[in-house]
């Protein structure tokens, strides 16, 4: 999750170009909004939506950007 938050604020991840006036994307940009973090009383962190509310596009965009950073990695590597 950390990963996906820095490289939207990099501007390495991002929206495609009108993606957030259409359902789907609208949806995902609520999901964004609306996920949060929660410290546990150990210090353990939690992802996710509150109560009532759906984080699955955010999980989903998340695991897309770890296998893009993977992919990244491997193309640098392999030349």
């Amino acid at each position: 999750v950390e990963s996906t938050i820095v490289d939207f604020e990099s501007g390495r991840l991002g929206f495609a170009p009108g993606l957030e006036s259409q359902p789907a994307g609208e949806v995902l940009a609520r999901e964004l909004e609306d996920f949060s973090l929660t410290v546990g009383r150990t210090g353990k962190i939690f992802y996710g939506a509150p109560e009532g509310l759906h984080d699955d596009g955010v999980i989903a965009l998340t695991l897309a950007n770890r296998a893009r950073r993977k992919l990244y990695r491997s193309s640098c590597t392999s030349v």
